[in-house]
């Protein structure tokens, strides 16, 4: 979202789309608006979070974990 809205919204947010989603322009599935409350003049894109290596999943082990109604 580039421009604001009338509820002062500039952000949005969508569900990720596969690469022949994209391609065949399928619509988004967007989740919600939001606001930037703060910059610093710099908008850069996020970097890319790679997946947990094998030592960081290796030191999750034995954590129990509670269980979710859901």
């Amino acid at each position: 979202m580039t421009e604001t809205n009338a509820y002062g919204q500039n952000a949005s947010a969508a569900m990720e789309q596969t690469k022949e989603q994209r391609e065949a322009k399928e619509a988004k599935a967007y989740i919600g608006n939001g606001k930037v409350v703060w910059t610093d003049g710099n908008i850069q894109a996020a970097d890319r979070v790679e997946k947990q290596t094998e030592a960081s999943e290796q030191s999750l082990a034995g954590r129990e974990t509670p269980d979710l109604p859901f």
